[in-house]
Formats: C-alpha cells, sequence, structure tokens
C-alpha cells in the first residue's frame, strides 16, 4: 500500500484531484462550515460559559458517576475537555465524506470519470490519489482548529493536558475511517440523492455509536484513544474489502 501511494501515477493525479477541489467553492465551504462550527465556536462557546462564575455545583449520585459524567460531575469547567474528543471524532467522520462527494460523484455525474480509463493508470491508482485528496483537504480544515483548542482551552481554564494529549491520534484515526466511509460510498452511489442515503446509511449508526462510546469511556487520553483504535480497526475491515471489489466497470456505473 505505501509503495502504491509513491507511485509517480498516484502523484500526478493527486495534483490533479487537488486542483479539481480547489477549484470547487461548493466543496470548500460545506467542508469548512460545519468544522468551524463544532471545533470553533463550540469548544470556545462552552469554554466562556463555564469560566463564568456559578453559584452553586451539584454533584451526581453515584450510580450515574461514571464515563463523561463522572468527568464533569457537577463542575462545567471541565465539560470542554471532557466533550471534545466526540466533537473531534464526529467533525473527523462527517468532513472526508461531504469532500469525497465532489471529488467521485461529481466527476461521474460530469462523465469526466470514464476519461482515466483512457489513461495507463490502474483502478487502485486512481482510489489512491481521490482518497489522499480528501485526506489532505479535511486535515486543512481540521487541524488548524483542533491546534486551536489545543492552546487555547487548557489557557482558559477549560481543558486539562490529558484531555487533550492523544487528540491528534483520534483525529487521524476518523479521517481515516469516514476517507473509507467514502470510498465504499463511492462504490454504491451513482447520483447525489443515493451518495446522500448511502452516507446517512452509513454514518448514522457511527456517530451514535460514538457519542454513546464517549459518554461511557473513562476521562483523560482513554476516551480519545479508545474511539481511536476502534475507528481504525473498522477503516482496515473497510479498506480490505474495498479495495478487493472495486473495478473501473463498478466506480463509473
Amino acid at each position: 500500500m505505501i509503495r502504491s501511494l509513491l507511485e509517480r501515477e498516484v502523484r500526478i493525479l493527486f495534483r490533479k484531484e487537488w486542483r479539481q477541489l480547489v477549484a470547487s467553492k461548493a466543496a470548500l465551504s460545506t467542508g469548512s462550515f460545519l468544522p468551524i462550527l463544532m471545533l470553533g465556536l463550540m469548544p470556545l462557546g462552552m469554554s466562556l460559559s463555564a469560566s463564568a462564575p456559578s453559584r452553586s455545583q451539584n454533584r451526581l449520585p453515584e450510580e450515574l458517576n461514571l464515563g463523561l459524567l463522572a468527568e464533569v460531575d457537577g463542575n462545567l469547567h471541565h465539560l470542554p475537555g471532557a466533550v471534545l474528543p466526540i466533537l473531534v471524532a464526529l467533525v473527523g467522520m462527517i468532513v472526508p465524506t461531504m469532500i469525497a462527494t465532489h471529488l467521485i460523484i461529481t466527476e461521474r455525474e460530469r462523465r469526466t470519470l470514464e476519461l482515466l480509463v483512457a489513461l495507463p493508470v490502474r483502478i487502485t491508482q486512481v482510489l489512491f490519489a481521490k482518497l489522499l485528496a480528501t485526506l489532505a483537504a479535511s486535515c486543512a480544515v481540521t487541524v488548524p482548529l483542533l491546534c486551536f483548542d489545543m492552546i487555547a482551552l487548557p489557557w482558559m481554564g477549560a481543558a486539562s493536558v490529558e484531555q487533550i494529549i492523544a487528540l491528534p491520534v483520534l483525529l487521524l484515526a476518523a479521517l481515516v475511517l469516514s476517507t473509507s466511509f467514502a470510498l465504499m460510498m463511492s462504490l454504491l452511489s451513482p447520483d447525489f440523492r443515493t451518495a446522500n442515503n448511502v452516507a446517512g446509511a452509513l454514518l448514522a449508526p457511527t456517530m451514535v455509536g460514538t457519542m454513546l462510546f464517549g459518554l461511557l469511556l473513562p476521562g483523560g487520553p482513554a476516551r480519545a484513544m479508545g474511539i481511536a483504535v476502534v475507528y481504525l480497526i473498522a477503516a482496515a475491515l473497510l479498506l480490505r474489502h474495498a479495495l478487493r471489489t472495486v473495478t473501473f466497470e463498478r466506480l463509473l456505473s
């Protein structure tokens, strides 16, 4: 796989995909709005709310004192850092899928994908280039926002070092899994309407499971690393299945 990523054809196709993506204002705007909201405005808003003086802090009953609730334990100052891993996981899951829709589905609808069949490239090289462009664009949108959170929240007293130290690993795992979802979506979706349905069918259970899993896991790096491990296992299984079944005919149909 590493060898395929370094091939000259993949690099050439990657530059083509990147230029196409940068030229698409719709892809950039839809791919940027959600990260700015969930990784920029929401953590900042929670941090400002938590810094406001409160009259009382009610502790939880012992039977509810687990996972995220135990980490917060009635103290809103702990809330932004406790919730941030869940927000990072959700954003990392959604953004690549939105970007991949423009890279794969739009190209298929315009029939320009068929031109690649005439080129001396393999289907795996085409897909690797598209997946790399999706990952690069997703990182360009999400990484600066995550860096802002990792600096601003501890400075505001809204998160500890233990809560944020594993977030880069979680973001990478979420982007890899979502890119794998995007590959499956491209194989199953001939148009935007079908792509939206497939994306919902793939992402909705994952997002619900992420929120429930994140609520139950203990705080600190354990929450981020626990979600990241599950994501990477799922991504490996999806990529293995997709790369075994993909063909030019299936991608074009």
